[in-house]
C-alpha cells in the first residue's frame, strides 16, 4: 500500500479522505459485493455511506451488523430515486473526496489510491478525476468491452453535450465543487449525471486514469434498459441546453438523431420522424439522421430491429438503450 495514503482511521468519527456514498434499494447481495470491493481497497482512509432507497429485503439488517465501523447507512422511508440518494449521501459526507458507487458495480482494488495520485498531481482547480471500467454481462461473466479514457481529455461542458460522458461509479470529486455548482439534477427522468459533468466543466478541471478502476455490471434492472426513462431524459436534455445545444450543431444533431432511434424503437414512429427531422434542421449535411428517417417508413418490426442495430447494444438477451 502506497505510503502517501494513511490506512483506515482507528476512530469511526476520525475525518476521513474519500467518502464513498453508494445508493441502493433491494439488492443485498450485490450491494454487499459493492461494499466488499470499497474495503478491498488500497487506500484505507475513507467512509461508506450507504443511502438506503425504501428497501424492502434486508438491506438495512445487513449493514447493522457489518463489523466494520467505516460503514454507515442513511434509511429512506419512501424511494426517491438514485440522484435523490447521492445528494444525501454528498450531504452527509465529511471527506475532502467524494467517490460513487452503484450497488451493482465493483471497484479494482487500486481505483481510489489512482484517483488520490491525480488529484495530488493536479492543480486547485482539478475537480474530478475519472477511470476506465470493463462492461461485464452478469449472467455469464463476459467482458463484453473496456473503456479507457485518455487523461485531461474531458474539459469542456461541450464534450459532455456530445459522445464524452462515464458513469457515477468511475468518478471521483472534490467535495467543496459540490458548494460551488450544485449536486444531481432530482428533476430529470435521467443523465443526471451527464449533466453534472456538464456543470462541473464549466467551473472546474477533469482528469483520466488511463486503466479500468472499476467492473460494470449488465443485468437488466438498470435504468439503461428503461425505454421510456431514457427517451425522457433525452428530452429534459435538449430542454435544459437548448441554446448550448444550439451553439453546438453536431452534437445538437446527435442528440435529435438518437432520440429518433429512441422514439421509432419505442413504436412512436410519427414523433421519431419528427426528431429525425430536427437532427437535420440542425445538421442538414449528416447522413445518419436522413438515412433513418427514410428507415422509419419501414414496416415496424423490420425498422426497430435496423434501428436497434444503428447505436442500441444487446448483452446476453438485456438491451441497453444510449
Amino acid at each position: 500500500m502506497s505510503t502517501m495514503f494513511p490506512a483506515a482511521p482507528s476512530l469511526p468519527d476520525a475525518t476521513p479522505l474519500v467518502s464513498v456514498v453508494v445508493p441502493t434499494r433491494d439488492r443485498v447481495a450485490m450491494l454487499m459485493r459493492a461494499i466488499d470491493s470499497v474495503l478491498a481497497q488500497t487506500c484505507g482512509d475513507f467512509e461508506v455511506i450507504v443511502v438506503d432507497d425504501a428497501s424492502s429485503d434486508e438491506t438495512l439488517q445487513r449493514l447493522a451488523a457489518h463489523p466494520d465501523p467505516r460503514i454507515r447507512s442513511l434509511p429512506s422511508v419512501a424511494a426517491g430515486g438514485a440522484p435523490r440518494a447521492r445528494n444525501r449521501g454528498i450531504a452527509a459526507a465529511r471527506g475532502r473526496y467524494v467517490a460513487f458507487l452503484d450497488d451493482d458495480d465493483e471497484w479494482l482494488p487500486h481505483k481510489l489510491e489512482r484517483q488520490l495520485e491525480a488529484f495530488a498531481r493536479g492543480s486547485s482547480r482539478l475537480g474530478l478525476v475519472h477511470g476506465g471500467s470493463a462492461v461485464i454481462a452478469a449472467a455469464s461473466g463476459r467482458v463484453v468491452h473496456t473503456v479507457v479514457p485518455t487523461p485531461g481529455l474531458a474539459v469542456r461542458p461541450a464534450d459532455f453535450l456530445g459522445e464524452i460522458t462515464f458513469t457515477t461509479s468511475v468518478v471521483m470529486i472534490r467535495r467543496s465543487c459540490f458548494d460551488a455548482i450544485g449536486a444531481f439534477d432530482e428533476s430529470l427522468a435521467g443523465a443526471q449525471d451527464r449533466d453534472l459533468w456538464i456543470r462541473l466543466a464549466g467551473a472546474f478541471d477533469f482528469d483520466g486514469v488511463p486503466e479500468v478502476l472499476v467492473r460494470r455490471y449488465v443485468h437488466g434492472a438498470q435504468i439503461t434498459t428503461s425505454l421510456p426513462t431514457k427517451i425522457r431524459a433525452k428530452q429534459q436534455i435538449l430542454a435544459k441546453y437548448a441554446r448550448e445545444l444550439r451553439a453546438q450543431p453536431r452534437q445538437h444533431a446527435q442528440h435529435w438523431w438518437r432520440l429518433g432511434i429512441l422514439l421509432c424503437v419505442a413504436g412512436d414512429r410519427a414523433a421519431g420522424r419528427r426528431a429525425f427531422c430536427a437532427s437535420i434542421a440542425a445538421r442538414p449535411w449528416q447522413k445518419s439522421a436522413w438515412r433513418d428517417l427514410l428507415t422509419s417508413f419501414a414496416p415496424p418490426e423490420r425498422c426497430r430491429e435496423v434501428l436497434i442495430s444503428r447505436r442500441l447494444e444487446k448483452i446476453d438477451g438485456v438491451l441497453l438503450y444510449y
